[in-house]
């Protein structure tokens, strides 16, 4: 599966809040993503790298 993301965009699900900034910021790196039916029942992850 391939999910893009604007980077331009004014938020997106790999971005946080920075207040120093006062704009939402994405920090690179590796995360990992959980899916499933449940927070309990998770059984599909996949890593995924952020630039």
């Amino acid at each position: 599966m391939t999910i893009t993301i604007d980077a331009a965009a004014t938020h997106h699900p790999f971005s946080a809040w920075d207040y120093s900034t006062r704009a939402f910021v994405t920090k690179p790196g590796e995360y990992t993503v959980h899916v499933g039916t449940s927070a309990d029942s998770t059984p599909h992850t996949a890593t995924i790298t952020v630039w």
